[in-house]
């Protein structure tokens, strides 16, 4: 993949005295997409656990206990 990023003539002057520029600038932007992908990971998270306590209210097992509902799936 090649990405170009245009750059002020002044700041790209800048940037050309620092050796491994493109190394840093690299990082960087792998860093930071990592941090967003991560940051929409949570608010995905969040949005099925919001989903999944909405889906709980009024669906009730109507007194009957997880042991019992396992059994049942048994046979």
């Amino acid at each position: 993949m090649q990405i170009t990023i245009e750059l002020p003539e002044l700041l790209g002057r800048e940037l050309k005295s620092f050796p491994n520029i493109n190394d840093l600038i690299v990082n960087f932007l792998s860093q930071s997409l990592a941090s967003l992908r991560l940051s929409q990971d949570k608010n995905e998270t969040q949005n099925v656990i919001e989903e999944i306590k909405a889906f709980r209210k009024g669906n009730r097992l109507d007194g009957l206990s997880i042991k019992e509902l396992i059994e049942e799936g048994r046979h």
